[in-house]
Parts: C-alpha cells; structure tokens; sequence
C-alpha cells in the first residue's frame, strides 16, 4: 500500500484541491510513490445533518453552515477511517 495524501475541499475550494493534486503530481520527484485523494464535503451525508447547528467558535456559538468557505475543515479526522 502506497502513502497517501488527502485534500479536503468543498464546492467553493474545488479548483485549489485540483490544483494542489495537479502540483504534489507535477513537482515531486517520487509522484509515483504517493497516491492522492480529493475528498469533498458534499460525499458525507452527517455534514447536512448539521446545517444550522450550534457549536463553539472563538467563545462564542455559531450555526455550522456547509456553505462556509471552510467546512470542510471537519474531513482532516477522515484520512484514518478512509485508509484501505
């Protein structure tokens, strides 16, 4: 099994996550070695389930919307579950 690295992105970051897979592939001497793996707010159902849904942010509680800039910042605890 081959490492891999993971690019969490949502709607609004899709062409940053194409083009950072597109600059590990282009500039790393051993692109061969590595497999790469976009992954995206929309495929995780439990992230809808939390639209508008209070959590803690800077002190303060904030709706989580899925239409945030960020949102997909929650997938960085998937790699684990999603290594085969």
């Amino acid at each position: 099994m081959k490492p891999c690295v993971f690019i969490h992105t949502n709607h609004k970051q899709i062409v940053g996550a194409i083009v950072a897979e597109h600059a590990l592939r282009r500039y790393s001497r051993h692109n061969d070695q590595f497999d790469v793996r976009i992954i995206q707010l929309k495929d995780y159902a439990f992230f809808a389930a939390r639209e508008g849904q209070l959590y803690l942010r800077d002190g303060m509680r904030r709706p989580w919307l899925n239409d945030d800039l960020q949102s997909f910042t929650p997938l960085r605890f998937m790699p684990p579950r999603l290594i085969d």
